[in-house]
């Protein structure tokens, strides 16, 4: 009896053992398969990460943008031809009426070549008047003789006539009436041919005047646009406005289409802000603005959109809704805020470090109800400095990381400590 309750006791402790030894096994395997997990996926010092709610876009966001001002209605001159530059230096930061000398250019060709032009126009006009004199002379003349020739046909018809009532009568014999039939139709053949020497001379007359029309027509238009070049070297104010700068110093040789000076409106300035191109498209005229210069914001609206990308980017012209106060002046500095607004379902979530408006990049959003952060690659619209736009990526009451914790890879998976 005893025997059987050592061998019991002994087969207990037995199991005990193995059992333990079981559960130690499992304690082991269980920590080999955290270590594991821990290892596979790279993690993150909970401290370390800032965590911003996607959310529902309750405010509309301003696409901000730098500038400067400028007049609304700007122009830069440039010289019309080539030539030596002559300014009206006093005149710079005045206001000028329209049409004010403010510089000029000398160019001895144009010059020459407006009086050649001129000189060539009077003596074509001179030589034209004599032909046109001569011609009306040999119409005048071809006119006497036709008449002439028509005063004969007059006269033989009525000795014709006579001498056929005096033949009839019998007092002179029919050779004589014949005679002076024969007279009658020459003088009336010379009446022909009178008047196909007049038609002749008229229709010289008329080729020569239209030919003559024609190159004076032609050589009048050279001599106006000669003219008209030399006219052009005398640079006036378009309108009413102020000479901003001088291009180029006096005296200085200048080439055709080389600015030569800017010329302003004096009724007021714009701003001309840059934007992104991805993000022009989404700027429209008539939109609100804010332009920020010195302290002040001033309400505006977009006025024009650029059509040109220079350099991934495009002006934008913002006309403030008041008149500026003084104190400011063209190419100030500025920043500006155009209201782009949002559409139907439009989410927002704090701006990421280093994100721009229309970009895409790969950031951390975290798998709800876990401690775990999925690489995804996410697209977005225009923002202001604190919030952004989510076109594409994320969904309303997701998470993502938004500060900067270096680079990540799409699709795989972080762990929070």
């Amino acid at each position: 009896m005893m025997d059987s309750t050592l061998e019991l006791r002994w087969y207990q402790r037995r199991r005990s053992r193995i059992a333990l030894i079981v559960l130690l096994v499992a304690v082991c395997a269980g920590l080999s398969i955290l270590l594991i997990q821990r290892s596979a996926s790279p993690s993150f010092v909970a401290d370390e990460l800032v965590l911003d709610r996607v959310r529902p876009a309750s405010e509309t966001l301003g696409m901000g943008a730098g500038g400067e001002l400028v007049r609304q209605r700007r122009l830069v001159i440039t010289a019309p031809a080539d030539g030596i530059v002559d300014l009206q230096r006093n005149l710079v930061g005045r206001v000028v009426p329209a049409g004010t000398a403010i510089a000029s250019i000398e160019n001895a060709d144009l010059a020459l070549q407006a009086r050649a032009a001129l000189t060539e126009l009077k003596m074509e006009a001179a030589e034209r008047s004599s032909d046109d004199s001569r011609l009306i002379a040999q119409l005048e003349s071809q006119q006497l003789e036709l008449e002439r020739a028509m005063a004969e046909v007059e006269i033989a018809r009525m000795k014709a006539d006579g001498n056929k009532r005096l033949t009839e009568a019998g007092l002179i014999s029919n050779v004589a009436l014949s005679e002076h039939l024969a007279a009658l139709r020459l003088a009336e053949l010379k009446v022909g041919v009178e008047r196909r020497k007049l038609a002749a001379v008229q229709q010289e007359y008329a080729a020569s005047s239209e030919a003559a029309r024609s190159k004076l027509g032609m050589m009048q238009d050279l001599a106006d646009r000669a003219e008209q070049r030399v006219a052009e070297l005398q640079i006036r104010a378009p309108f009413d406005g102020i000479v901003e700068k001088f291009e180029i110093e006096p005296g200085a040789s200048i080439t055709r289409g080389e600015p030569m000076l800017g010329f302003g409106s004096n009724s007021g300035m714009d701003a001309v802000v840059r934007v992104l191109e991805r993000s022009a498209s989404r700027v429209r005229v008539g939109m609100p603005a804010v332009i920020q210069v010195q302290g002040r914001k001033i309400a505006a609206e977009v006025v024009s959109i650029g059509q040109q990308v220079a350099g991934g980017v495009v002006e934008v012209v913002l006309r403030p809704s008041e008149r500026m106060a003084g104190g400011l002046m063209a190419g100030q500095r500025i920043e500006a805020s155009i209201s782009v607004g949002q559409g139907e379902g439009a989410l927002l979530v704090q701006r990421p470090a280093g994100v721009a408006d229309g970009s895409t990049v790969v950031l951390l959003r975290k798998r709800a109800g876990t401690a775990l952060l999925d690489a995804v690659a996410v697209r977005f619209g225009v923002g202001n400095e604190t919030l952004i736009e989510v076109v594409d990526g994320l969904s309303e009451g997701q998470e993502i990381v938004v500060n900067d914790v270096g680079s990540v890879t799409l699709g795989k998976t972080y762990r929070i400590n």
